[in-house]
């Protein structure tokens, strides 16, 4: 995720019995323009407001877009868009921060 990443999709059921710290450590660190978004598959009833993990997973991750399953294949790719949009937002501010900084040496 250091090299340029546009999002991460993950199924929840891969995070069950996962230490999160390491992922949480490294997204604590990302710069100040940065918040890496997470498309995260979860079960029918996975939501944020019925379901402890996905609201653990929430609150770890931030910046997460849920998309229960089964789910209508032009879901997941309007979710990905979405994420990748934003997230080349991000890199577009990084370098507008770039050019100021360079401008002010």
């Amino acid at each position: 995720m250091d090299e340029g990443a546009g999002l991460a999709v993950i199924v929840d059921t891969a995070l069950h019995n996962t230490d999160l710290a390491p992922l949480s450590s490294w997204l604590e660190a990302q710069p100040s323009w940065s918040d890496f978004p997470f498309v995260l598959l979860t079960a029918r009833g996975g939501s944020v407001e019925r379901n402890p993990m996905a609201q653990r997973l929430s609150s770890t991750l931030g910046n997460v877009i849920f998309v229960e399953r089964p789910f209508h294949p032009t879901t997941l790719v309007s979710a990905v868009r979405t994420a990748l949009r934003s997230r080349t937002r991000q890199y577009e501010a990084r370098e507008r921060i770039e050019e100021i900084r360079r401008g002010e040496t």
